[in-house]
């Protein structure tokens, strides 16, 4: 039995993290604590003032889930007011350590020696970075003879074809309500080969099933994160998860030596900066002044993270220099719309082409006739 709990942010991913404690965790106490609110009780849970609270001699009782998507400043919130590390959790950190893992039948090893690695997906197959990532890795590995999974909540999207027949599909509304059942189901599909890799996008389901998994078969399961991002909180719960990683890997140089300062063990954080190139690609650029330059973009439509709503801005200062130029925007997001109103609105139908979601096989021609490509993230790894 856990004694005290405070979640801290009641929003989203704090109500989550209620569902979660409810459902997988024996807790004599739950309280909210959040810096704004204008509601007492969420769900019928008391929520006090963060600041606060955190003043009060009785906080230092309590463990603490950070529930919120500030990760970075609310885990330093809770520092600066004598929380020790100790006592600070991401929901999923909390899970690994204080879920009690029900009983499990693990059936006689086999004599397979093929290696199996499960790639994180839990995000679906989406068009994204680290996906594209995972399926260009599982490639070369499969051409080595590896065994490879994909590790998803969400069918929504397909698999490309290769990967077909190698979906690992837990759905999001079960990931941890019916843990017995998808963990036994895991480990049955996996216990047959004689090593096992899982790596780690993102710190959440899969994660977590890994952890797992590896208190039953800890003899062949490694764990290896790839820090796919700069955003210091994607950072921080790699820190908070530290102990049940294998390895680290880092997509710049800066993640790697901040990393290597706060976890001092030699040979678990790596980095590798990865190359911007395209297979085959010969090209011209524009040299002619009389023609426009061509400025390609491709990325997920959305403020967070991409930032896509520079592009308004870039526009007006490309209108504001009278700039002879071509833009073409590949991809869809929360942004589309207003970028499609912003374009309507000044005119520029002729100059701007947003051309929706691109399938991979397009984006070799679509590079092929770009002068300059811009990318307008802050926080990516390799932006």
């Amino acid at each position: 039995m856990i004694s005290k709990v405070a979640i801290f942010g009641t929003g989203k991913k704090g109500k989550y993290a209620l569902e979660i404690l409810n459902k997988c965790c024996c807790v004599e106490e739950i309280i909210f604590i959040d810096n704004f609110t204008s509601s007492q009780e969420v769900n019928g849970i008391k929520v006090y003032n963060a600041d606060e609270f955190l003043k009060c001699q009785k906080a230092k009782k309590y463990l603490y889930i950070i529930g919120g998507i500030y990760l970075e400043d609310m885990y330093y919130q809770l520092l600066n007011r004598d929380i020790f590390i100790e006592q600070i959790y991401t929901i999923e950190k909390f899970i690994a350590k204080f879920y009690h893992l029900p009983q499990i039948k693990i059936n006689p090893k086999s004599t397979n020696s093929q290696e199996l690695v499960i790639f994180d997906c839990s995000t679906g197959f989406v068009i994204g970075g680290v996906e594209h990532w995972s399926y260009i890795l599982a490639h070369e590995l499969k051409e080595r003879g590896k065994k490879v999974l994909f590790y998803t909540n969400s069918l929504e999207k397909e698999p490309p074809e290769e990967f077909k027949n190698d979906i690992l599909y837990v759905p999001l509304e079960d990931d941890y309500l019916d843990i017995q059942i998808n963990l036994q189901r895991m480990i049955d599909k996996i216990n047959s080969y004689h090593k096992v890799t899982f790596i780690i996008a993102h710190i959440t389901s899969c994660f977590n099933f890994a952890v797992f998994v590896k208190q039953f078969l800890i003899e062949k399961i490694k764990i290896v994160s790839v820090i796919h991002s700069s955003l210091p909180y994607i950072v921080r719960e790699n820190i908070l998860v530290e102990k049940w990683l294998d390895k680290i890997v880092c997509v710049n140089a800066v993640v790697y030596h901040f990393l290597s300062e706060i976890i001092p063990i030699n040979n678990k954080v790596f980095y590798k900066e990865s190359p911007i190139y395209l297979i085959s690609l010969k090209r011209t650029y524009t040299a002619n002044i009389k023609k426009a330059i061509r400025i390609g973009y491709a990325a997920r439509l959305e403020a967070e993270h991409k930032r896509s709503d520079l592009i308004c801005t870039l526009l007006k200062e490309l209108e504001k220099r009278n700039c002879n130029y071509i833009l073409d925007i590949a991809g869809d997001g929360s942004c589309y719309e207003m970028i499609d109103i912003f374009i309507k609105n000044n005119n520029l139908r002729k100059k701007v082409n947003l051309l929706g979601k691109l399938e991979y096989s397009k984006m070799h021609d679509f590079w092929n006739r770009q002068d300059i490509a811009i990318n307008l993230s802050e926080t990516e790894g390799c932006s």
